[in-house]
Formats: C-alpha cells, sequence, structure tokens
C-alpha cells in the first residue's frame, strides 16, 4: 500500500519509471534479509515496498501504450500474466523445497540471483528517470512547479516536437522537463556541458547538446544535432535568446538565428511556446549578482509555466528569418496571458537581430 501510494504521488508518466531500479534494490534487500533469517518483519515490509514501486510505474506506462478500447483486455491480460507467473515460480521452490531437492534458503539464495539481475537491468533501462527522479526529489523542498495553458496536455506524445521558452535562470531546463510529458533533449552551453561529472551524465544519460560558448561563429554543428533529434521523433527544447537574462527591464532578449534554421529545415515541426515566471530573482538566477552568488537558497520558491498550444508555422513565415524570430518571440510572450501577466503589443518587440548563434543552453 505504501509503495503504491508513493509511486501515485509521481504524476510525470516517465519519471515514474525512475522509481523501478529503487524499488528493485529494496525488492534485493527483502530477499537477502529473508535468505539471511533476519526478522521476517523488516524484509516483508521491504518486499511490499518495493512491489508498489515497481508494479505501479510498469502498469501505468503499460496501459498508457495500449489504445483506449483496449485497455480493458490489456489490464485482464496483465494481470492474468502476473498472477501465472508468480504461482509458477512459487510453485517451482516449493516443489524443489517439498522434494528436498534445496533447502528453503538456498531456494531463497536462488530468488535473490534472479531478482538481482532484474536489478541490474532495470538500473540500466532505466537510469536517466532514476537520476531525473532523484533530482525532483532534491529540488523538491526549494520549488513548486505548476503548469498553466492548454500546451502540455495538447503536446504529441509521439513524433518530433519543439520546445521554446524565456531563460530567466540556470534552472530553467530542470522545471521545463518536470512538467512536459516527454523526455526532453535540451541544447546546452560548453561551460556547464564540459564540468567533469555533469558532462558524464549529459553525454552518457541525458544526451543534452552541447553549444560552444561564444560571442560569434561561423560554424554550428549543435543545429544539425537537434535536426537529428527531431528526425528521430524526440522532443526537443531550446532557449531562443542564447543565454541566460541579465537586466530587468527586458522581458525576453531577441531571438537567435538558430531556432529559424532549424525550423526552415524541418518546417512540418510543432513548435510549443512557454512562458517560465518565478526564475528572475531565484537562486540560479542574475538578479542583484551572478547565480549563486550572495543569494539566499530558494524555499518553496513558486515557479509557474504558461503553455500555448501546439502550433505549426506556415512556410510562408518560415521564409522570412526576422519575421519568424519576431512572431516566436510573440508566441513566448502570449504564453504569459496563461499566468495572469500582460503582454507587450506586437509593436513594442524590438526588431534588432539577436546572437547570431544560439550560444545558452
Amino acid at each position: 500500500m505504501a509503495g503504491s501510494l508513493l509511486a501515485g504521488a509521481q504524476g510525470h508518466l516517465l519519471r515514474a519509471l525512475g522509481l523501478v531500479p529503487y524499488g528493485a534494490t529494496l525488492l534485493v534487500a527483502g530477499v537477502v534479509g529473508e535468505a539471511t533469517g533476519a526478522d521476517a518483519r523488516w524484509p516483508c515490509l521491504l518486499l511490499g515496498l518495493a512491489a508498489g514501486l515497481i508494479s505501479v510505474p510498469l502498469a501505468a506506462n503499460y496501459l498508457s501504450g495500449l489504445l483506449a478500447d483496449a485497455r480493458g483486455n490489456g489490464a485482464a491480460l496483465m494481470n492474468a500474466v502476473g498472477i501465472a507467473v508468480t504461482l509458477a515460480l512459487s510453485g517451482l521452490l516449493a516443489s524443489l523445497i517439498g522434494q528436498q531437492v534445496v533447502t528453503a534458503t538456498a531456494a531463497l539464495w536462488s530468488l535473490f540471483l534472479l531478482v538481482a539481475a532484474a536489478t541490474a537491468w532495470a538500473w540500466y533501462a532505466f537510469l536517466r528517470e532514476a537520476l531525473e527522479q532523484l533530482s525532483e526529489i532534491i529540488l523538491w523542498p526549494f520549488y513548486r512547479v505548476k503548469v498553466h495553458g492548454p500546451g502540455f496536455e495538447a503536446l504529441p506524445r509521439q513524433g518530433p516536437v519543439l520546445i521554446i521558452a524565456n531563460h530567466a535562470a540556470w534552472f530553467d531546463p530542470l522545471w521545463l522537463a518536470k512538467v512536459t510529458p516527454r523526455q526532453v533533449t535540451p541544447m546546452m552551453t560548453s561551460v556547464f556541458y564540459d564540468l567533469p561529472i555533469l558532462r558524464l551524465l549529459m553525454e552518457k544519460v541525458v544526451h543534452a547538446i552541447r553549444v560552444q560558448a561564444s560571442s560569434f561563429r561561423r560554424e554550428a554543428p549543435e543545429l544539425d544535432l537537434g535536426i537529428e533529434v527531431l528526425d528521430k521523433g524526440g522532443c526537443l527544447v531550446i532557449f531562443p535568446e542564447g543565454f541566460v537574462k541579465r537586466r530587468p527591464e527586458q522581458l525576453l532578449h531577441p531571438f537567435g538565428q538558430g531556432i529559424w534554421r532549424i525550423l526552415s529545415q524541418r518546417p512540418d515541426t510543432p513548435v510549443v511556446a512557454c512562458w517560465i515566471e518565478g526564475g528572475w530573482g531565484s537562486f540560479t538566477s542574475h538578479c542583484g549578482s551572478p547565480p549563486m552568488v550572495r543569494k539566499r537558497i530558494d524555499w518553496r520558491r513558486p515557479i509557474d509555466i504558461g503553455v500555448d498550444a501546439p502550433q505549426v508555422l506556415n512556410r510562408e513565415l518560415l521564409a522570412d528569418n526576422r519575421a519568424t524570430r519576431k512572431y516566436l518571440m510573440q508566441a513566448c510572450l502570449k504564453a504569459r496571458s496563461y499566468l495572469g501577466l500582460q503582454s507587450p503589443a506586437e509593436n513594442q518587440i524590438k526588431e534588432e537581430d539577436g546572437p547570431e548563434e544560439d550560444n545558452g543552453e
């Protein structure tokens, strides 16, 4: 019961899979406790907690992948298979013990080997989700992230999607990823990407796209990598301003050309425009001082994200670099309305060029 309730508290369908490796690890501990003859109460509690943490995310993701009218039959098949496997395994162990082929302790250690192998696979298969789950738990005391507007409900669960947003704090990618109902591929500046431990995680686990930090570049290979993500049906996150906000009076810095170059190559990609409110003034913003310098640590700071509905830009608009970037800026500012905030009129948006290439996260 406790494991099921804990798993149900995670509303992100994919991130809930990150609970499976932790649950499997508890399962190993419970089997070891039974095999070593420990007090039977705590191994049973661990086994029960593990069962809930494992079964709820797996069942939810299995059922979500079925057509709505097939979920009843799918649930019946899932329960039938689970019960059949349980009966077969327990019956086999009981028979071997009853015929004195193995002792009860040896049977439990055999079960341990099976569970340990499954746990190793769970960590391999769901490592990214497990790390994201851990980061969400760590950040929970500091931020209350809520989403507003029709965007994420209407966001396609499959196929290419491009998410754009303003960039006021270092943690913007984490806040967006928390509420996006898909795994995201962020574009991340080399300033952070190249940090020793972070680089390993970004390269091997998150598969973030490295963006070389510079004020001007004639080549931008990261744009081709972003297009590859879309070609594979991925969800790409870009902050088109190119860097984190520096001045409080400027709502949005002019977008760089990178967003236009990607969309001009993949014009049929749905675009989801977002506005993140609450990042400016946070511990990882440039408000008053550099991020994480001479600032109080945030505590349950509200972070509200307005999300507009996905839209495919028409080709006539995409033919004009400047018009496309201005339109996307207006789309992000429009998302402020879902937070009860006013947006500047279209003619108030500066038409100056942004940075030649996107050089931020």
